[in-house]
């Protein structure tokens, strides 16, 4: 006789087993952070633009960047040629920059774009991140109206057919059991998200951001995308993490990021992260004076 609510676990009864608790917003915060965003580390980065109806340009940076804590950090251009020696940096809320020909660092202005495309100087790390109050949200609702579906042409029929038949041959559909009974399951489709919200206090901003949505996955924790929103609540960055790996420091970190226009995603800018190497790094290399010296400080 079965009674309600319980299980039976050998000779003893025992409630129900339930999901494992999800991690408090704070705790899931900080391992998004480790995995995108980590200090102190050094980092090797090409940078891509693209634009709508023109699409990847074709060139591209090779960037080494420093990064000593969430608002102090350095950029230095080292490809191509023509680019290499011009060098960004960020001390608090201040940014300045130094070109080979120059012999000191001049103020810029956070919303400036220093490497170009999409990629404003604030958005390399953005400090929402490491800096805002953070809560978990449930996923808005989709309120778009369901499309009545349509009959395939011949033409359609077939390029589907093609389409799965080349996803069960490459594993990316395979078979597994539910309840005894065998489903198709899709294995790349994106898992339920635990969406965190991060404000900077009431009235406040953060870097321009009144606030962000950052989705990971519920289970493991990978961070999927980061929204960010100006003061008037508009979209205005898109920021979204692929190609996670172990590197260096034995730790999966992104190495695709794209920052897409919030207004307009066919104005994008994406880093590849090359390497990345984590050890104490000396404060004096972070000031607007020793900007100059910043390869001789920090390369080695």
């Amino acid at each position: 006789m079965a009674l309600l609510g319980m299980v039976m676990l050998g000779s003893a009864w025992a409630l129900p087993l339930q999901a494992a608790a999800l991690p408090t917003p704070e705790a899931r915060l900080k391992q998004a952070i480790e995995l995108l965003q980590p200090s102190e580390c050094e980092y090797y980065m090409t940078l891509r633009h693209a634009s709508p109806g023109l699409g990847d340009d074709g060139s591209f940076q090779t960037l080494f960047v420093a990064k000593k804590r969430a608002d102090q950090w350095a950029v230095m251009q080292v490809g191509p040629p023509d680019l290499k020696g011009r060098s960004l940096l960020r001390q608090g809320s201040g940014f300045w920059t130094r070109f080979p020909a120059e012999l000191k660092s001049r103020p810029v202005k956070g919303e400036g774009t220093f490497l170009g495309g999409v990629i404003s100087n604030r958005d390399l790390f953005p400090l929402l991140l490491e800096q805002g109050k953070v809560k978990r949200v449930a996923p808005p609702k989709d309120t778009r109206k369901a499309k009545k579906p349509k009959d395939l042409s011949d033409e359609e029929l077939l390029v589907n057919n093609e389409r799965f038949g080349m996803l069960l041959e490459t594993g990316h559909i395979r078979v597994r059991q539910n309840r005894g009974q065998p489903v198709m399951v899709l294995e790349d489709a994106i898992p339920p998200q635990d969406l965190l919200e991060i404000t900077p206090g009431t009235g406040q901003v953060i870097d321009g951001y009144s606030r962000g949505l950052l989705s990971m996955d519920r289970e493991s924790g990978r961070p999927r995308q980061l929204q960010l929103f100006d003061q008037r609540n508009r979209l205005s960055r898109l920021i979204t993490y692929e190609g996670m790996k172990t590197l260096d420091d034995g730790r999966p970190h992104a190495t695709i990021i794209k920052v897409h226009n919030g207004t307009n995603r066919g104005y994008k800018s994406e880093l590849r992260l090359g390497s990345l190497r984590c050890s104490v790094l000396p404060a004096a290399a972070f000031t607007p004076q020793q900007l100059p010296q910043l390869g001789k400080l920090l390369l080695r």
